[in-house]
């Protein structure tokens, strides 16, 4: 006789390993004509966009676009004029294999940018893309586990666990578009290159069956002004969106967010104000967690009968902990022999590092400069940030590195900086859950076959339901009969 258990079931989402794959992307271009020759690369500062994702039967596809703003000294070497390099691009995860109501999320970041000039009118960039994907699916854990009915005899090793799961996924598309007044009494980029998008400070808060996201974008703006010299200009836009998260629970959540595009120009009022016209497109990414309690049947038996209970092995997605680790430093750094006026500083941090002993970053510095004698160089330096390495165990999410003071001190730069990592402990687990039981009733056991009574020593690590299972008593009638810390036992027939 078949006999299937009842189980109300807990809705959650689930994911196996994150997917991560390195691109290694290129561009070329031509110099216009209104350009004149390279003479040589001074920096090269890439962006990364996110364009779509696309479920397909042999996998995910993410589409995206890499750019690249290239400054170079003119063949003279007297002037700066620069080129912007932009290159569509896609990642195939061949490995995943989402059914069609997944959730992709995406985490990357541009590892590595450089520039080199094939000839004095032709320009070449070189990108690495670091992805990592994850597939979230619809997935379920017993909430309780039952027999249908009362029978006599049949016993259920019920286990009850708490456990941080992932209770709902979402993405939304927006965008935020506003007018920032250049700010008075500091040099301004005329000319726009490049710029740096930053989403910090996100928060999520539920409002009923929504959740309002927020936080700042921290866009850094750079380029050439008037003099055609390479200046920066700081903005922050603060920005709120509402996500239509219906009834789900949570009580920590993950919030990430990704740009796709930005539209950026200079704009004149009527009275001559000058300002900036930002137009942002980005991708938002909301993970959720909740405590949620799950009572599964672990095992099996019947008294009565040969009893073989049937099931399957239920795998998911544990949230344990996050830890923040932050990489700091203050010193001072060398100016070239032959440096007279500083004119600008370009700062690219190296890809983190983790391993067994320690956590490290890379941070370089070109820097422009004018020479003593009136011409225009560069140069550059580097700095190493390290620690001791976070637990084992845990998987780096992002990084945020911040350059907090730079200014040269005579023939010293005055640095200071620091690097956040955010990592995420996690754990998968796997619970083999009775689903159902097979009941031989023709092989049914007669009393007068076995004793109403035994004597047994209990075995290290023997537990009372390995004891009621195996001589066809209960956990209720054994404890009934014995102390609590006795090693030889009564162990009664039911």
């Amino acid at each position: 006789m078949e006999l299937k258990l009842t189980q109300e079931e807990l809705s959650v989402w689930n994911c196996g390993e994150p997917l991560e794959k390195q691109s290694l992307v290129s561009a070329e271009s031509v110099v216009p004509d209104t350009l004149p020759d390279v003479g040589r690369i001074v920096w090269t500062q890439g962006g990364l966009l996110l364009k779509g994702k696309e479920l397909r039967p042999e996998g995910v596809s993410v589409s995206g676009e890499v750019w690249a703003s290239v400054l170079y000294l003119t063949e003279g070497l007297d002037a700066l004029e620069s080129l912007r390099l932009t290159k569509p691009f896609r990642v195939d995860f061949e490995n995943a294999r989402p059914d069609a109501e997944a959730t992709p999320t995406l985490r990357w970041r541009l590892d590595r940018v450089e520039a080199r000039a094939l000839n004095p009118r032709k320009l070449q960039a070189s990108f690495v893309v670091s992805a990592q994907l994850r597939c979230y699916e619809k997935s379920s854990l017993p909430k309780n586990t039952a027999l249908p009915d009362e029978r006599e005899g049949l016993y259920l090793l019920r286990r009850q666990q708490e456990v941080m799961a992932v209770t709902g996924v979402w993405e939304k598309q927006f965008s935020l578009r506003e007018q920032l007044p250049v700010p008075a009494g500091r040099p301004c980029p005329d000319k726009v290159l490049g710029e740096e998008l930053h989403f910090e400070e996100l928060q999520a808060e539920r409002l009923g069956t929504r959740t309002v996201i927020k936080g700042s974008v921290k866009l850094s703006l750079w380029g050439l002004d008037d003099r055609g010299l390479p200046q920066r200009q700081y903005y922050s836009l603060p920005f709120s969106q509402l996500l239509d998260t219906g009834e789900t629970e949570w009580s920590e959540y993950s919030l990430h967010i990704e740009p796709s595009s930005a539209y950026l120009s200079w704009v004149e009022s009527a009275a001559g104000e000058r300002s900036l016209d930002a137009e942002i497109h980005a991708v938002a990414q909301l993970c959720v967690y909740d405590r949620v309690t799950t009572v599964t049947a672990a095992d099996a038996y019947s008294t009565r009968m040969p009893c073989q209970a049937q099931g399957e092995e239920r795998r998911f997605l544990r949230r344990l902990e996050q830890e923040i680790v932050r990489l700091r430093a203050d010193t001072t750094l060398p100016m070239p022999d032959d440096a007279g006026e500083l004119l600008a500083v370009q700062r690219f941090w190296e890809p983190l590092e983790v391993n067994r002993e320690s956590i490290g970053q890379s941070l370089t510095l070109d820097l422009l400069y004018r020479k003593k004698d009136g011409g225009m160089a560069c140069a550059r330096r580097s700095l190493r940030l390290e620690q001791d390495a976070v637990q084992d165990g845990v998987g780096l999410q992002e990084t945020r590195e911040t350059l907090l003071d730079l200014r040269p001190e005579e023939d010293r730069l005055h640095l200071r900086c620091e690097s956040e990592a955010s990592f995420l402990r996690e754990e998968r687990q796997s619970v083999f859950c009775v689903t159902g039981l097979a009941l031989d009733e023709d092989q049914a056991w007669g009393s007068e076959t076995w004793p109403e009574l035994f004597l047994v020593r209990r075995r290290e690590g023997e537990g009372l339901w390995d004891l009621a299972k195996a001589y066809r008593s209960s956990v209720e009638a054994i404890a009934a009969r014995n102390p609590e810390d006795a090693e030889l036992l009564l162990v009664p027939r039911e």
